[in-house]
């Protein structure tokens, strides 16, 4: 700790955790603390480490989804940032390319998107893609975002996953019209509104902690006591692949558009 350099020395007493951003991607952090009262300073606490990852593994990636109308969207390969292809892996309906792409107020959009159909009532629509980095590192921290829009609101959960894992944070429509993080509501979507959602999910050696907002402002990065919906019950684990699914009860019709994910607020919204 002789070495170390101060950099916080204000911190409140009710302070449970501290974000260091001034950091470098490819090296090992370790901080002490210090706690003062009116007898003075403490000692410094045992070593806390991290290591931030190297540049090529830090995730960045951008699916407009401009391809031609009325295409499908299994085998596509366009946007950024991806190893593969969306690979259709189940499907309860149609899923197509429409050349109606969904827009937000100084979300820069590209046009294009796709369509999910249900035409029965019971199996998931299920699309994976992976992704040039991973998610899940420990004390590391992912964004997302994305634009949707009900044509039809039905009962069936509409979502987008990381690691194509349903159980560890996912972002979408529950049952009936509620949209909110892993099947909790906190938003109801209403049929011809375009939402757009931003996700931030902290990656912890236990529980990841995510937050969610809809319809944000983009003027700046938002407060996390700010969020719509948060969640602290599960992980996203270790992975690099990405899942839009659909189940079909109710025959629902969604439009997802403008797929973003990255390390920072500022890459998920510009």
């Amino acid at each position: 700790p002789s070495t170390a350099t101060v950099i916080k020395d204000d911190l409140s007493k009710s302070t449970l955790d501290y974000e260091d951003k001034d950091i470098t991607p490819g090296k090992t952090y370790y901080y002490w603390i210090k706690a003062w009262n009116n007898w003075g300073w403490s000692d410094f606490s045992d070593a806390a480490s991290g290591n931030t990852g190297s540049v090529s593994d830090l995730v960045s990636a951008y699916e407009p989804f401009k391809y031609e109308t009325g295409s499908d969207i299994d085998k596509q390969n366009g946007g950024t940032g991806f190893i593969s292809e969306w690979a259709l892996k189940q499907t309860n309906g149609a899923i197509a390319v429409v050349p109606e792409g969904l827009s937000y107020p100084g979300l820069p959009v590209a046009g294009g998107a796709i369509k999910f159909t249900s035409n029965i009532d019971k199996p998931s629509s299920h699309l994976v893609r992976s992704l040039k980095g991973h998610l899940g590192h420990d004390m590391s921290i992912v964004w997302v975002s994305f634009l949707i829009k009900s044509e039809k609101v039905a009962d069936g959960h509409f979502y987008l996953s990381l690691n194509d894992k349903f159980g560890g944070c996912s972002v979408g429509k529950k049952w009936g019209n509620g949209f909110g993080l892993q099947g909790r509501s906190s938003t109801k979507l209403e049929n011809g509104k375009t939402y757009f959602a931003v996700a931030r999910i902290d990656c912890r050696s236990g529980n990841d902690v995510a937050y969610l907002w809809v319809n944000p402002s983009l003027e700046k990065e938002p407060l996390l006591e700010t969020a719509t919906d948060t969640y602290n019950k599960d992980e996203i684990g270790f992975g690099n692949t990405i899942g839009i699914g659909g189940q079909g009860y109710g025959r629902g019709v969604y439009i997802c558009d403008e797929i973003r994910i990255g390390s920072s607020w500022d890459e998920v919204t510009k």
